[in-house]
């Protein structure tokens, strides 16, 4: 079972990134964000269908820093890593 195809993650204007993805069927995934000491910043749950999906999240209140984003495909338990540089 493939779980993404891809995951893409783009900086818009300092603050939202967006994500985009391509799924090979309809599923529920949990988008975690993390800080590099490992504190969760974000857990947010999401509906994925088949084809392309674009998620964007909020980091307008995140300071400089690298920060790994988890997105976890809940039927499978797949996961997905990215990280990022604000």
């Amino acid at each position: 079972m493939i779980f993404f195809r891809a995951i893409l993650c783009s900086i818009l204007y300092s603050t939202n990134v967006a994500l985009s993805m391509a799924s090979d069927e309809n599923t529920f995934v949990n988008v975690q964000l993390y800080d590099m000491y490992g504190k969760q910043i974000l857990n947010h749950k999401n509906t994925i269908n088949t084809g392309k999906n674009n998620i964007t999240l909020n980091t307008s209140e995140l300071g400089q820093g690298v920060y790994l984003i988890n997105v976890t495909n809940l039927n499978t338990n797949l996961t997905n890593t990215v990280k990022i540089v604000k």
